[in-house]
């Protein structure tokens, strides 16, 4: 539970999102699908739940009918 001095934000931006924020994501979800990938093998045994560029995680979500990008969430500890 946040205390007093926690805040935290979820802000959804409409498509395109600013180019800051999509280079961002897709930086770090370069760096971070294979530990995601590494972690779900060694808890569920699947191989490669995630695809290896945002893009493709991103195309596999407009495949599924997601129209709306993830929200991005803001914490702010003081």
């Amino acid at each position: 539970m946040a205390t007093a001095t926690e805040l935290s934000l979820t802000a959804y931006f409409d498509h395109p999102l600013p180019e800051a924020i999509a280079e961002l994501r897709a930086g770090f979800y370069r760096h971070l699908a294979p530990i995601a990938n590494e972690w779900s093998t060694r808890l569920r045994g699947e191989h490669e739940t995630f695809p290896a560029t945002h893009e493709g995680l991103l195309e596999r979500c407009r495949s599924a009918g997601q129209q709306r990008p993830t929200g991005i969430i803001f914490h702010d500890a003081k």
